[in-house]
């Protein structure tokens, strides 16, 4: 049950933010349709990574063994959805040319991530364990981090590129890139840790207090239309106090 703690918590906090985020009216703006993207896959990840330990407690069959790698797959194909929302999102809020053009930015991923997913379905994965620790191994994960670095490697190239343009929604990008990295280079050092989904999930909530908030803008747009209509009303008022007048 000890090795369950850290994807359970994941799944309720994803939950909770998945909850908070999506249940609240917002204006359609496509970065936050790409940080809406990543709460979904991180949820859907952590959700995949329970089950995977459930499954790991037991002991491995030829059918749990395939059960294993097909769900680790699914689980890279969300992983890779996850990275290449976060590069749209930079790029969009970095790149004023990319917000306008958005659409074909949003095509050319969904190819990518398709070609990337077809080859992460062919490759292999392997269950390896070590102490009552469980974990994969395989062409299929290293792919994964793989194309998850190349990711990383273009936000940062857009970032650097466009300091001039760097704002406080940055920030946790910044921070993201970095645990990333880390995780990146911790599970090449130790396969057994599972700190991916919950490490994602708590910068996503990081992230959200930063992203632009669609319901003071909303607020801030209802604002500018009601003195509007009571100027009009003012205006309106006034011009038929003159006719009376005259």
């Amino acid at each position: 049950m000890e090795g369950l703690l850290l994807p359970c918590c994941a799944v309720f906090f994803s939950s909770l933010l998945c909850l908070v985020y999506f249940l609240k009216k917002r204006i359609n703006l496509v970065e936050n349709n790409m940080y809406g993207t990543m709460l979904v896959t991180i949820l859907i990840d952590s959700i995949i990574v329970t089950t995977l330990r459930i499954i790991g407690m037991h002991e491995l069959t030829p059918k749990s063994l395939l059960l294993i790698s097909f769900l680790n797959k699914i689980d890279f194909i969300v992983l890779l959805i996850y990275i290449s929302s976060l590069f749209a999102y930079i790029a969009i809020i970095t790149i004023d040319k990319v917000r306008k053009k958005y659409n074909l930015l949003l095509t050319v991923l969904a190819i990518i991530d398709t070609i990337c997913s077809l080859l992460i379905c062919v490759g292999s994965v392997e269950a390896i364990s070590s102490n009552g620790n469980y974990s994969v191994a395989g062409s299929a994960t290293s792919l994964i981090l793989v194309f998850v670095g190349l990711y990383i490697i273009a936000s940062l190239i857009i970032v650097l590129t466009h300091l001039k343009k760097v704002d406080k929604r940055h920030l946790p990008i910044a921070g993201m890139i970095f645990i990333i990295v880390l995780l990146i280079f911790l599970f090449r050092l130790n396969p057994y840790l599972i700190l991916i989904s919950i490490s994602l999930t708590f910068l996503n909530y990081f992230m959200y207090f930063t992203i632009e908030n669609p319901d003071m803008k909303m607020a801030q747009q209802l604002e500018v239309a009601r003195e509007q209509a009571d100027k009009a009303n003012r205006a309106k008022t006034d011009f038929l106090s003159s006719m009376s007048h005259e």
